[in-house]
């Protein structure tokens, strides 16, 4: 590895074309060769480094991307004007002399001089090292082990800057020596153990961890991934056990796929402190006990459970300042959730949760050839007595028959609104739906709304709406999302649309049959479509633009082309 400093062509190519710390930080990110080359010229003093400009220490994630200074396209000669023509010529000559020179060693440099030391410069000064085992990650794994062996053997100190520390393994063998380093200014660990893995028959995997893991220093989050749904061999209890026993300073636990027995480790200082829980795909054996957890502010839980399961488990977790609370449901159509299980989960979450601020409720999709369900908002009208900030509804398998009375209820029942979004599956033709006349409500009197998605009926040309919506200035609302609702005039919708949110910035309109059709706000990251068969992910400037609906295409082009919105001088 230290054998690249030797390359001085290399070194004085990249002082030459990069001008700041910032393409020399792409450009190390190019490729493993050119990572140490990077990394020792950033730290020679040529360049002012700026945070955001540093490479992330051995475990940076290798981006398939070049340097800013290669990414320039480079003009073409003959299309230049003739007084631009010969510059441009004498500079290329002068380049490609001077690189045939330094190929055949045709000048004498001086050797630059071969420190090793200066890679540990650069390690003493890290704050934050992130070490993944994988298949991508095991050179710079294995040269992290290396220096940290040296460093063990010659009483130096490594690493001894570093404050936060975030480890993913697959293998107990490959803790041990992260484990025995001592660490000696850490305030973060997060652990991340992927099982899985072939491994003796008479060995179980989760007991091998414990011992290592407990020679850390500390533990902070703790994530503990399985192979596949409920499978009976994944049973982390007693590393779970052993861990949240030690470790009191656990604010995160994360399960994916695991089987849980929370009646053996819910009394331990670990557990009972943890301030996020994150439950994907785990089978959850919640008997008698209760779930202590005074410090709990965010539950996400995304299981295949029915409907008693999840109001069984929401009764055995004792969490009074939660916050955040997302549950997504993913079972089979008849035994999806009805009206009457979400009437008493709601109550629940009302009655036992005062402090509950985020909502998100997520149902997978039905079958084909099964019916759509019809629902209201009734269900989730025992939230109202809650301070609800965010309200997130997403529903593949029913249609909520949202109306102008349905809005008003929630402009009433939560004036703090940031978030509100109704996404459902609708019937050919809806049978009832809100008006433009409620979303103007909706966004007037909930002063603090900046994220609307909702399906709307727009008014037909030879409606005049003009003297009923009057040009607003107090809205906050900046992104609005359009779900499934005709269009008889996108030029009027637009103007509409303008004139009633004069703050909006994105403008998503979504005219497909099925509820998965497009981007979705990022409330949980993309995973298999076992769990998240939405395709949940973040919006972006290309995804909008892609939309396949004619609809969307004519808004945007009604948006960028404002002097033909021949209707907006008439609303």
């Amino acid at each position: 590895m230290h054998q690249l400093w030797m390359i001085d062509d290399v070194v004085l190519e990249i002082v030459e074309q990069c001008s700041t710390a910032r393409e020399v930080s792409s450009l190390g990110r190019t490729c493993r060769a050119l990572f140490p080359i990077a990394m020792d010229i950033l730290w020679s003093g040529k360049f002012s480094i700026e945070p955001r400009a540093i490479l992330r220490p051995l475990g940076a994630p290798w981006e398939s991307r070049s340097a800013g200074w290669l990414q320039r396209p480079t003009p073409n000669p003959r299309q230049l004007p003739l007084k631009e023509r010969m510059p441009t010529w004498n500079l290329l000559k002068k380049v490609a002399t001077q690189l045939k020179i330094r190929r055949d060693h045709g000048t004498h440099k001086e050797e630059p001089e071969c420190d090793p030391s200066r890679f540990t410069f650069y390690v003493e000064r890290m704050k934050e090292l992130e070490l993944r085992e994988g298949y991508f990650d095991d050179t710079l794994w294995i040269d992290t082990l290396t220096l940290l062996h040296a460093s063990l053997f010659s009483g130096s100190s490594a690493f001894s800057g570093l404050r936060v520390l975030r480890i993913s393994v697959t293998c107990p063998s490959t803790l041990i020596t992260l484990s025995s380093y001592p660490w000696p200014k850490l305030t973060f660990i997060g652990l991340r153990i992927q099982g899985g893995y072939a491994l003796p028959s008479e060995a179980r995997l989760w007991e091998l961890f414990v011992k290592p893991v407990l020679k850390l220093p500390r533990l902070d989050e703790l994530t503990v991934m399985g192979g596949d749904w409920g499978s009976t061999d994944n049973d982390p209890t007693r590393l779970l056990q052993s861990v949240c026993s030690i470790n009191s300073q656990i604010s995160h636990l994360r399960f994916e796929y695991v089987v849980l027995h929370p009646e053996s480790f819910h009394m331990t200082p670990g557990f009972r402190n943890i301030r996020s829980l994150h439950v994907i795909g785990c089978s959850w054996h919640v008997s008698e006990c209760a779930l202590e957890l005074p410090h709990l502010q965010r539950l996400e839980m995304s299981c295949q459970i029915l409907e008693r399961e999840m109001i069984d488990i929401m009764q055995a977790i004792n969490a009074p300042v939660i916050s955040h609370l997302i549950l997504s449901i993913h079972c089979a159509p008849s035994l999806a959730m009805g009206l009457e299980g979400i009437k008493e989960l709601t109550s629940l979450l009302a009655n036992r949760y005062s402090s509950l601020q985020h909502f998100y409720y997520y149902e997978g999709p039905i079958g084909q050839g099964q019916e759509v369900e019809s629902r209201s908002l009734e269900g989730f009208h025992p939230l109202s007595s809650l301070p609800l900030v965010d309200l997130v509804i997403v529903s593949g398998r029913a249609n909520f028959i949202l109306t102008d009375d349905d809005l008003d209820l929630v402009t009433r029942s939560w004036p703090e609104l940031e978030t509100f979004i109704i996404r459902s599956r609708m019937e050919d033709p809806p049978r009832a739906s809100a008006t433009f006349r409620g979303l103007v409500t909706l966004s007037l009197r909930c002063l603090k709304l900046q994220i609307l998605g909702l399906a709307v009926k727009f008014p037909s040309p030879d409606e005049d709406y003009s003297e009923d919506i009057p040009k607003l200035t107090v809205q906050s609302v900046k992104e609005l999302n359009i779900f499934r609702s005709p269009l008889c005039d996108p030029y009027l919708a637009t103007a509409l649309l303008i004139r009633a949110d004069p703050k909006l910035q994105r403008l998503l309109y979504w005219g497909g049959d099925n509820v998965t059709d497009g981007p979705w706000p990022a409330s949980f990251p993309p995973y298999s479509d076992a769990v998240f068969p939405w395709d949940i992910h973040q919006a972006n400037q290309e995804q909008e633009q892609v939309n396949s609906s004619y609809m969307a295409h004519s808004i945007w082009w009604a948006v960028k082309h404002p002097s033909l919105r021949y209707h907006l001088e008439n609303v």
